[in-house]
């Protein structure tokens, strides 16, 4: 699998550009301090706090310590486990859904020529 692949497979799941740097960087050069990050990546520090955050949230990086500054990368096989189960439930909450969103759909511009599948799973 190529780079551009990787990459490209990465943004489908749901990471930015600057989320896949800053997750290469750490995952090629090991723990750093997050003004490191931003050194080596030339990044403002408002965008690199925001990326640091998502990609916390999601799991795909974590700080050595609580409230550190000193980020790590999740290897990536866990990574990719994260963000494919995301976008599995993503879907699924989804299809859940689409029958209340075609409904409305329906409602809100009197299209009567949509189906309604009214039963619930």
């Amino acid at each position: 699998m190529s780079d551009k692949r990787v990459l490209n497979a990465l943004i489908i799941l749901g990471m930015s550009e600057t989320d896949i740097k800053i997750y290469v960087y750490l995952a090629t050069n090991g723990p750093r301090e997050s003004d490191n990050i931003a050194d080596a990546l030339g990044l403002r520090e408002d965008v690199l706090c925001a990326s640091l955050g998502s990609l916390q949230n999601k799991g795909i990086v974590a700080s050595v310590l609580k409230e550190s500054d000193f980020f790590y990368a999740r290897p990536f096989n866990q990574v990719l486990e994260i963000l494919v189960n995301t976008r599995l439930n993503e879907v699924q909450e989804t299809e859940k859904a689409k029958d209340e969103i075609l409904f409305l759909w329906r409602t809100m511009t009197n299209d009567s020529t949509i189906p309604v599948n009214n039963h619930k799973s």
